[in-house]
């Protein structure tokens, strides 16, 4: 049973202390990217939170995705929970620290990079769905080209913080030391 990973399996790493509170006693991972912190943290903030706010925005432009076809409308509205995801992940990261409990590492280091790239890949695709219909229905009103804009600037600050999610390292601290 000790080898057995679950889905609560963490919690085995915290233990009692004399004062009956509990103590997180497993192992930690600390940054040791090459860029500081703080920077990184901005970045990843500044990338994640106007990509999302562009999305949201493309998804709101009357006209762009209101009786649009469902290969617009769609991908817009999985790029959108893409972001609400990675939001949620961003904000665990951020609250950990520098150094992070090898659980909070696992949930949110190890996801981030494929988070981004699953909010790119959607926003591409209502881009691309946008973008032809733009150009085989030859309806390119302000609307659905403010649309496709919007989601190809949110594909870039995606594609930006996927590569520096990719990019971020950290050390591993053993907890029995």
């Amino acid at each position: 049973m000790a080898g057995k990973r679950g889905r609560r399996s963490y919690l085995d790493d915290f233990q009692r202390d004399v004062n009956g509170e509990y103590q997180y006693r497993g192992a930690h991972y600390r940054y040791a990217g090459m860029m500081e912190y703080r920077t990184l943290r901005r970045s990843l903030w500044l990338c994640c939170g106007f990509g999302t706010a562009l999305v949201l925005a493309a998804g709101c432009l009357p006209g762009a995705t209101a009786g649009a076809a469902w290969y617009v409308t769609l991908p817009t509205m999985l790029a959108l929970a893409a972001c609400g995801f990675l939001l949620w992940t961003l904000a665990r990261w951020t609250k950990g620290g520098m150094t992070l409990r090898a659980y909070v590492y696992a949930k949110t280091v190890r996801r981030m990079p494929g988070e981004f790239l699953t909010a790119a890949i959607f926003a591409a695709l209502a881009a691309a769905g946008q973008g032809s219909t733009i150009l085989f229905e030859n309806s390119s009103n302000f609307s659905k080209l403010a649309n496709f804009f919007l989601l190809f600037v949110a594909i870039f600050l995606n594609m930006r913080a996927f590569v520096l999610a990719k990019r971020t390292s950290y050390d591993f601290i053993d907890a029995n030391k």
